[in-house]
């Protein structure tokens, strides 16, 4: 049997949901950043499943949003090591950076992607 390009991508975004609970499962008793990173991973999944499914707007603003949950994991993580910032100081930044992207692509629409990649090369420096 052979799939189609979309049908293999749903498959990817299935086992990539598979994934992220599995990772959430194991991340109980790995902090609040294990917690964080499984939950990017399904949100990533499932919002991309969902873009590429319907390539509507809301798929997409779906789909970045869990870009963005892991870039600003990503950079908070990076800046919390640096400043020495306390566990709130971190988690605080993170759900400002996560909700201020989120809110730009809806005034802005083709801001997500530089948002993201701004977000992740930052965080990675």
């Amino acid at each position: 049997m052979r799939l189609g390009r979309r049908a293999k991508q749903r498959v990817v975004h299935m086992a990539y949901v598979v994934i992220g609970l599995l990772m959430a499962f194991g991340a109980r008793s790995g902090g609040i950043v294990s917690v964080t990173i499984a939950a990017a991973q399904v949100m990533i999944s499932i919002g991309s499943f969902f873009f590429h499914g319907t390539g509507t707007f809301v798929g997409e603003v779906a789909d970045q949003i869990g870009m963005f949950m892991l870039s600003a994991l990503i950079l908070c993580c990076s800046l919390a090591h640096a400043r020495g910032c306390s566990p709130n100081q971190t988690v605080s930044r993170y759900v400002v950076i996560v909700v201020a992207s989120t809110i730009a692509i809806f005034i802005v629409r083709p801001l997500g992607i530089p948002i993201f990649a701004v977000q992740l090369v930052v965080g990675l420096l």
